[in-house]
């Protein structure tokens, strides 16, 4: 078997990463390769992260840039064993986060937002209303009954 020499794989390079060589100035083909892998892996997430994006309407309200702004100022730190593990909202380890910032995390499933309470009127609740037990009282002023009148008018 012939080994080839460093020069000799060298000039084994297509001619389109010969071209990629005097555009990205790299000065190998391990480093076109590895520049092309990440670019390769920059374009896979960018994808992934349209997708999520367009999946929960995020994209209606604002551009892709504007949200990656937003998304990019927005951190948290994270423990060994917290990294599988999708986040909490309101653990208080956010670091300059809005409300705004965190609906967006929810709406692509990167964090556990708390469900919203039901809304409620403000003010004092009204009363039950009673059910109808017997008859009504009569109106007015109930007469005045003398233990007289009334013993008078029963039979003894």
């Amino acid at each position: 078997m012939h080994r080839f020499s460093r020069t000799a794989k060298m000039r084994a390079i297509p001619d389109e990463y010969r071209e990629c060589n005097a555009v990205s100035n790299v000065q190998n083909a391990f480093s076109v390769w590895g520049e092309e892998f990440v670019n390769f892996i920059a374009a896979t997430l960018t994808c992934r992260i349209l997708r999520r994006a367009e999946k929960a309407k995020l994209l209606d309200k604002m551009t892709f840039g504007e949200m990656l702004e937003d998304l990019e100022q927005s951190w948290r730190p994270v423990k060994d064993a917290e990294i599988n593990a999708i986040p909490d909202s309101t653990d208080g380890k956010w670091v300059n986060t809005t409300i705004g910032t965190m609906e967006m995390l929810s709406a692509l499933g990167l964090v556990k937002f708390p469900d919203k309470p039901e809304h409620k009127k403000p003010g004092r609740p009204r009363k039950q209303k009673l059910e109808f037990v017997g008859p009504k009282r009569p109106r007015g002023r109930p007469r005045k009954v003398t233990p007289a009148a009334s013993s008078a008018t029963t039979p003894a």
